[in-house]
């Protein structure tokens, strides 16, 4: 009995999750609940790593108050390897930077497609999950990253424009993939019910016009001690670990460990997929 339950922690440590957080716009803390999701993450035992998938804009190393010396674009450069630009940020969240201000991420050479899958490979094998934090708005780099997920959070606020741009990016991904399972977090809510009304009237739209639906899976309370961590460059989780926002990551990041680990399905993975959706719009 003790080895079949040895084999069965082994199997269960060995799956692996990767997850994209996206958003409709920009300024609804998309950035900050995966940084400090990650943290949550670690705290519950498991090993994760951020891919900093903004391409352009990366900022994930800045609310952990780091200052990356390297980033993707001096891996494609070969001017450094993978593991170099690869750096250990709080609790051992590792970071992949952003390449900052680059648009040859859409132009890989077919050798440079082959480089990144393999290390990204790589990553899929060292992690328990890989957050993916694509860029705002629906841009050919960011919808790479979401076609390719099968797993994908969408991060919005109470705010109207925010639930409006959410809808806009919940109909483009269910127009490419119908009855795609898709996660809503509220964010900056100043009650429980605030959050739970925006999944409801989002949902109703959502079931209305594109007969498909959208999982609540939680809230995260507007802070002001988020908003003093963020201004000292450190994660509220770990400033004020029992503020009101930092149990809602907590919270959350149990949802994620409790919703079960997969690998990605398939004869071509996540990053495959990813770099083949951008290798279209040459």
């Amino acid at each position: 009995m003790e080895n079949q339950l040895s084999k069965l922690k082994e199997l269960v440590n060995n799956q692996r999750k990767i997850i994209t957080i996206t958003s409709g716009k920009g300024g609804v803390g998309k950035s900050n609940f995966v940084a400090n999701t990650a943290l949550a993450l670690r705290k519950l035992g498991k090993t994760v790593a951020i891919f900093d998938a903004d391409l352009s804009l990366g900022n994930v190393d800045v609310l952990y108050g780091i200052r990356p010396r390297f980033n993707l674009m001096h891996f494609l450069a070969g001017e450094k390897e993978f593991a170099d630009i690869m750096v250990k940020g709080p609790d051992d969240v590792y970071i992949i930077p952003a390449a900052s201000g680059v648009r040859e991420m859409s132009n890989l050479s077919e050798n440079d497609k082959n480089r990144l899958i393999y290390h990204m490979k790589m990553i899929e094998e060292r992690f328990d999950i890989i957050l993916v934090d694509t860029a705002s708005g629906m841009s050919d780099n960011v919808m790479g990253f979401l076609f390719a997920s099968e797993d994908i959070i969408v991060v919005t606020t109470p705010d109207p424009t925010a639930i409006t741009d959410a809808y806009a990016m919940i109909k483009v991904l269910n127009a490419e993939s119908p009855g795609i399972k898709l996660k809503l977090v509220v964010n900056m809510v100043n009650s429980r019910r605030d959050g739970a009304e925006v999944a409801d009237k989002l949902n109703l739209v959502v079931r209305k016009f594109l007969d498909s639906s959208i999982e609540y899976f939680g809230y995260v309370f507007y802070d002001e001690k988020l908003k003093n961590a963020v201004r000292e460059q450190m994660p509220v989780f770990l400033k004020y670990p029992q503020s009101l926002s930092s149990g809602c990551f907590k919270t959350i990041a149990e949802k994620i460990v409790k919703s079960g680990n997969k690998k990605v399905s398939g004869k071509i993975g996540f990053f495959e997929k990813a770099l083949q959706f951008l290798g279209r719009k040459q």
